[in-house]
């Protein structure tokens, strides 16, 4: 059936483009969600899934940790489970944030889901650019003139020297005073 549509071809040709995410997934996130027909944006699409944080809380009594909401699409949280293992194993940048998330809480699972979150965005985004993925991509940003690194000042190691000296004479504080007085103090 893939075969036999060019705009199915093609769509799952760019989402497979992405480390980790196969033509089983692809086939499965576009039928879940119609080919992001409906989905306006990425929090749209992350609360249809059910990948959203949900909190619970009452006043100051009853606070619970926050859980994903569950409330959506189980079948994508399903499909996307084993892409966002294989993405953690061979994508630097999944690895990463997996590896600091991990740390931060000691729940590997929570950073897994969050790897899920992130690959499910990149898969609209990437569909609705019609562009394949680019591991490039970041770096590019990161360095800022596609390839050239990105001039930024240098840092001031003596503040001192650099430190702007704000000095108000005594009329202009006087009227600070007053202003404030009047307009602050009931």
């Amino acid at each position: 059936m893939v075969k036999e549509s060019s705009v199915l071809k093609e769509a799952t040709d760019i989402l497979t483009s992405i480390p980790g995410v196969g033509l089983l997934t692809a086939i499965t996130v576009l039928a879940e969600t119609n080919g992001f027909e409906m989905i306006r944006n990425k929090k749209q699409l992350v609360s249809y899934a059910g990948l959203d944080i949900k909190e619970k809380q009452s006043g100051i009594s009853i606070q619970s940790k926050p859980t994903i909401s569950k409330r959506g699409n189980r079948h994508l949280r399903k499909a996307l489970h084993l892409p966002a293992l294989v993405a953690i194993r061979h994508e630097e940048h999944y690895s990463n944030t997996f590896s600091r998330l991990a740390s931060r809480h000691g729940i590997k699972m929570k950073a897994a889901v969050a790897v899920q979150r992130k690959l499910l965005e990149l898969m609209f985004v990437i569909y609705r650019r019609k562009q394949r993925y680019d591991p490039q991509y970041r770096i590019q940003i990161r360095t800022g003139n596609w390839g050239y690194p990105a001039t930024r000042p240098p840092k001031i190691q003596n503040y001192k020297k650099y430190k702007i000296d704000l000095h108000i004479n005594t009329d202009l504080k006087r009227i600070a005073s007053f202003l404030f007085l009047r307009f602050f103090v009931f």
